[in-house]
């Protein structure tokens, strides 16, 4: 794999450029470079897409192939490597800033390390005092 998808790039394209019944050539694209080995996500995002109730979460219902398994060895190590680092900062932050970061799917997302993450984020100066990437 050389990119791994967040949930954003997911979720923007379908409610900005390839909605799902008006362009589903991108979505089936999406598949094909699965197969190809070139993109894929986790199952982490999965879950955050399977959690509505639209097309989008339909789609990642059926395609599960999509989206990698964080349970490995390298994967969990490279994660508690995160929560500790993380723990450290946790006095210049929110309170609770790193609990809502751990159960979203990002520092998964850093932990399966060998992929290029692709993601949609813009500078917002509300979360300079929360965890993000």
């Amino acid at each position: 794999m050389n990119y791994l998808l967040d949930a954003n790039t997911f979720i923007e394209a379908k409610n900005r450029y390839y909605g799902m019944t008006v362009c589903p050539a991108y979505w089936e694209w999406l598949l094909l470079q699965n197969g190809g080995l070139e993109i894929a996500s986790i199952s982490e995002v999965r879950t955050e897409l399977t959690d509505g109730k639209d097309d989008l979460a339909a789609w990642a219902r059926d395609n599960k192939q999509l989206f990698l398994d964080v349970a490995d060895d390298d994967t969990q190590s490279v994660y508690a490597d995160i929560v500790n680092f993380l723990s450290g900062e946790v006095d210049k932050m929110l309170p609770g800033a790193l609990d809502e970061f751990l159960r979203g799917a990002d520092p998964w997302l850093v932990g399966v390390s060998e992929f290029l993450c692709v993601r949609r984020s813009e500078s917002l100066p509300e979360l300079e005092t929360r965890f993000s990437f």
